[in-house]
This record gives structure tokens, C-alpha cells and sequence, in this order.
């Protein structure tokens, strides 16, 4: 005689082994590719070339104590100075360093802070005057991250450090951790651009083929697909307002920079969707890491130390 509990019990349990079994060997369904609202196609050769800038590049004398340097921009206390930080496994540290020599003026070790991933640096001043710098914590080789993040924090002054000093501890006053996803799963990106008009965040992929721009909405914590355009392996960008008129935005790869230039009001997606113009690159790095608009409109340069080379610091000067 059947045993009927026991029957429909076996029953279940075969039909849930089943679904288990038809679940696992399922692939996952990808993340539709959202669509952008640009697609900037152009060729490096037929590039105009911006003569604005100086072909030859004064370098530094000495190579920079951050051999990894991720990410640089320029400091307001000084057009001799800039803020360098070191790529992922290094510890939370801001360097001082003077753009002449390339030696550090002193270390800030940064309390609160966690460096997992950091590729870039960016400058931004509100509205009041304040001038905040802002590390981005982006970087992902594999692609595996659930969440990335952006650290946002008034800069330091002189008279909050002491430049005696060659290390120091530093807790970052007015610190944010702006933290999101990407809409459509996770990105390694290297470039991090702030809109000097209002503040808004924006990323540049690495390893895409068409290298992408991505918006960092803080409300919902997401960045959206905004643009792409031809450029691989974008190390690192920066975009500045020039002479109270118009913007410009600069990008780089290990081979090339390119500049766009835009109206005041334009947004940062709509200047890149237009042709750009190529920059002289005649310093040659052994990995180029970092670019950045100097105080004097310029644009800088460095390299991370790779085969034994140290990297140095090149400025090439607005004419």
C-alpha cells in the first residue's frame, strides 16, 4: 500500500530539485547596455593640432616619491604645487610636491579614508570660495566591485599643515564619501571630472573600446551612460574654467591627449560630444597616469615609476 504523505512529499522534493537544478545551469541575463546620448567618432590624424600650448614640456629634476602616481591636480596654495596621490595597495596619503623640482614638500596621511582603488584627483570650488579636492576611489581591473566612491573634502591649508614635517598625520575637515553603482554593472575607470559650473561628478570608463562618460547622480547613488567617444585606456581627465569665458576638458591615454573646449552653460556631456583637438605629447612617459590644468592654464603631466624610470613631472605651458 502507497503511503501518500510520503509520495507527495517525494513528489515536491524531486520538483524542487528540478527547478534548482534548471535555475543552475541558466546563464545569467547580462545588463542591457543603456543608450547614450552621444557618439563621438573621430580619427587622431585629422585632429587639429592646439598650438595654444607649448610643444616642448618643461619636465622636473627629480622623479616623485608616489611611484604610482594615480592621480594629480593642481593645489591653490601655490601654482609650484600640486596634490599627487598613489594607485590601490598603497596607503591613504596626499602628497605635497612642487612641480619645478618633483620632491615632496610633505605627506598627509589621511585619517578616515581607505585607498582600495584610487585613480584620479580633482579640484572644485563652490560657489562660496571653498576649494574642496576630490580622490576617486574608481578603479577596477576586473570588474567586480558592487559600489565605488568618491571622496570629497575641503583642501588643506598652509596653516593646517606643517610643511617641516616630511609626515604627518591630517583628518580631512568637511569629508564626504559619495558613494554609487553604475547602471549597468560594474566599470573599471581611471578618470574622474568635476563641473567647475556646479559641481557634478563625472567618469570616464578605461577598458570599454569606445571609452564612455558616465554621470554620477548623488541622489539616487547612480552613474548613467551618457556618451562615448574614441579614445581607449583613458588614464586620467580634468576640466577647468579659462579666463571666466569658456571651459575647457582634457583627457589622456598612454598615447595621446585630447582637449575640448566649451561655452560657459554648456554641459560636460554636450562639450564632448564635439570634435576635440589633439595636444603635443612630445615628453615621452613610460606610463602615463596623470594629466591636470596648472594655474596658469597650462597642462601637466606625470607618469607612474615603471622599468626602473622614475616619473617626472612635464608642464606644457599656455603660450
Amino acid at each position: 500500500m502507497v503511503n501518500t504523505k510520503a509520495y507527495l512529499y517525494s513528489v515536491k522534493y524531486y520538483c524542487f530539485l528540478l527547478l534548482v537544478l534548471t535555475a543552475c545551469g541558466k546563464d545569467p541575463e547580462p545588463s542591457p547596455t543603456p543608450t547614450p546620448t552621444f557618439s563621438n567618432s573621430f580619427v587622431y590624424d585629422s585632429l587639429e593640432l592646439d598650438e595654444r600650448f607649448d610643444s616642448v614640456a618643461m619636465v622636473s629634476t627629480d622623479g616623485l616619491d608616489a611611484h604610482e602616481a594615480s592621480g594629480i591636480v593642481q593645489s591653490s596654495i601655490s601654482s609650484d604645487f600640486v596634490w599627487v596621490i598613489n594607485d590601490g595597495g598603497n596607503a591613504a596619503e596626499l602628497f605635497l610636491v612642487d612641480v619645478k623640482s618633483g620632491k615632496t614638500v610633505t605627506i598627509l596621511e589621511l585619517d578616515s579614508m581607505t585607498n582600495t582603488d584610487w585613480e584620479d584627483m580633482a579640484f572644485y570650488q563652490d560657489p562660496t570660495g571653498k576649494n574642496y579636492l576630490l580622490i576617486a576611489d574608481i578603479g577596477d581591473n576586473l570588474g567586480l566591485r558592487n559600489g565605488v566612491s568618491v571622496y570629497k573634502f575641503l583642501e588643506p591649508s598652509l596653516n593646517e599643515i606643517d610643511t617641516t614635517l616630511t609626515v604627518q598625520h591630517y583628518q580631512p575637515l568637511g569629508i564626504e564619501e559619495i558613494s554609487f553603482t553604475y547602471e549597468s554593472g560594474p566599470m573599471d575607470a581611471e578618470a574622474l571630472l568635476v563641473n567647475p559650473q556646479n559641481g557634478e561628478l563625472y567618469i570616464i570608463t578605461k577598458r570599454t573600446l569606445r571609452n564612455r562618460l558616465y554621470h554620477v547622480d548623488q541622489d539616487s547613488a547612480k552613474a548613467f551612460y551618457k556618451g562615448d567617444f574614441t579614445l581607449y585606456m583613458c588614464t586620467a581627465s580634468d576640466t577647468k574654467i579659462i579666463d571666466n569665458d569658456h571651459i575647457e576638458v582634457v583627457a589622456r591615454n598612454y598615447d595621446r591627449m585630447i582637449l575640448w573646449e566649451g561655452n560657459m552653460g554648456q554641459s560636460i556631456e554636450s562639450i564632448m560630444s564635439e570634435t576635440p583637438r589633439i595636444l603635443p605629447y612630445t615628453y615621452i612617459e613610460e606610463q602615463g597616469e596623470s594629466i591636470w590644468f596648472t594655474q596658469e592654464n597650462g597642462i601637466g603631466t606625470a607618469s607612474e615609476t615603471r622599468n626602473g624610470v622614475e616619473g617626472r613631472i612635464a608642464i606644457y605651458k599656455k603660450l
